[in-house]
């Protein structure tokens, strides 16, 4: 008999969902259609070997034996140098240039492009824009590396490694890569940048995790690395008003500056010891901690972390109601930040000043300062810094009876203290609008914003 061979195409996701049963909802077909490509056989395949719901539960989707076996068929029909830059392309988990590709690869330029002519003959690889490669589908990929030995698996991920770092890429990625190729202390070194750059971009749990990664592979020897990794941690858990946790944290921190003995690490580490200390109130012990830490920034010439003390005992003085002093300090604090070219550090100087100015009364020249902390916030990129500027304007502002405004930056603020998980800052918001409403004579709103405001000081 004749044998008629029919091309499927993949499903569109509105045909996905009538393979899923309506218990188990639209998340597990666009998860379905994205692990699959929408290939028929893989959504049926796949939908087979799990029960109901655990597509939507499942960290990884396991791969039918009739994929992995498809796959093995093909592969095994193809030379080994087009298996080898498959492999290659499984590792790397992202779309690819050709001379990157040829590169960790290790294979000639004609075994690259025949490589990959067959991944695309057999639609194991599509082309991306920008003269890109990855393939069909994730199972796909992920059927290429069950078949990998973990010797070559190590060795691919050290030449993608290697060759990741030359191009630049983000410290997360190549932290990934160093991590799979069995080699602890790059990936440590790696997982802090990556923590640095995750907390510039106020992804504070994805920073966190980390710090506390690199903490997890460096050797009790490894002094430098291990205070670089935990002043990190120090520095989410404070911007994140993570107090308790970071008094928890500080006495290692501490013990590791001390081992060092290098004065801007004495520096940093006084940084949050006087935090902590006006954080529980004790506000002498706050300003003597903070003079010992401006001693060591100055005896290692860095007027940032200067700066920073200098607004902690700005801090000790303001709680304590001694105005003048705490006024002096921080413009003291400005002084250092501009010298040092830190314009995050101004910013944040600028908003303490405003709130002193505040509690001398002269609100409109509070409101000034703060809206001048929260412009540069905002050109620098600075989410934390912005957080509590929207903070303390909105607090100005209701003392002004500003309330339309308030209400403006409330709505503001509370974005980016969810952005960020910002707490504390997002509570105060909710107490500013929990006030306007008052004012307005609505009750029921006021409770309602009080009762928001309430859980956040939980």
């Amino acid at each position: 008999p004749r044998v008629l061979p029919l091309s499927l195409p993949p499903l569109p996701p509105t045909e996905v969902v009538e393979l899923v049963s309506p218990k188990q909802g639209r998340a597990v077909s666009e998860r379905l259609h994205h692990e699959t490509g929408g290939n028929p056989l893989f959504v049926v395949e796949l939908l087979r070997e799990l029960p109901d719901g655990s597509v939507a539960e499942a960290a990884t989707l396991p791969i039918p034996p009739s994929l992995q076996a498809l796959t093995n068929q093909r592969l095994q029909q193809l030379p080994r140098s087009s298996q080898q830059l498959l492999e290659t392309l499984a590792v790397l988990d992202r779309p690819a240039h050709f001379d990157l590709a040829q590169q960790i690869s290790g294979r000639s330029e004609n075994e690259t492009i025949g490589a990959i002519e067959d991944g695309l003959q057999w639609h194991i690889l599509q082309a991306r824009p920008s003269a890109q490669f990855d393939f069909s589908h994730e199972l796909m990929r992920q059927a290429i590396l069950q078949q990998v030995s973990c010797v070559r698996l190590q060795r691919l991920h050290r030449r993608a490694a290697r060759a990741l770092e030359k191009l630049g890429e983000p410290a997360a990625i190549l932290a990934h890569h160093w991590a799979l190729a069995g080699e602890p202390e790059k990936t440590a070194v790696y997982a802090i940048q990556a923590g640095h750059e995750a907390f510039a971009k106020a992804a504070t749990q994805e920073a966190l995790a980390f710090f506390v990664k690199a903490q997890s592979l460096l050797s009790a020897g490894d002094v430098t690395q291990r205070f670089e990794a935990m002043l990190g941690q120090a520095k989410v858990l404070t911007a994140t008003s993570q107090l308790d946790e970071l008094g928890q944290h500080l006495p290692q921190l501490v013990e590791l500056a001390e081992q060092l003995g290098e004065p801007r690490c004495l520096a940093e580490t006084a940084v949050y010891q006087a935090r902590l200390a006006a954080h529980q109130t004790q506000f002498g012990e706050a300003i003597a901690l903070a003079q010992r830490g401006i001693a060591q920034a100055e005896m290692a010439e860095v007027n940032s972390i200067a700066g920073e003390l200098y607004l902690s005992i700005a801090f000790s003085h303001s709680q304590s109601g001694n105005y003048p002093a705490a006024r002096d300090a921080t413009q003291q604090a400005i002084l250092l930040f501009e010298q040092a070219a830190d314009a995050r550090g101004k910013a944040n100087g600028l908003q303490r000043l405003g709130m002193i100015h505040s509690r001398l009364g002269d609100l409109q020249r509070a409101a000034g300062l703060i809206r001048a902390a929260l412009a540069i916030c905002r050109q620098q990129g600075d989410a934390f810094s912005e957080s509590s500027a929207l903070s303390s304007l909105g607090g100005v502002l209701y003392s002004l009876g500003h309330y339309e405004e308030v209400a403006t930056v409330a709505k503001q603020g509370i974005a980016v203290a969810q952005q960020i998980g910002d707490r504390e800052n997002e509570g105060r918001h909710y107490n500013n609008l929990a006030g306007i409403a008052l004012h307005a004579l609505d009750h029921e709103k006021a409770i309602g914003y009080y009762e928001q405001a309430l859980t956040f000081s939980e």
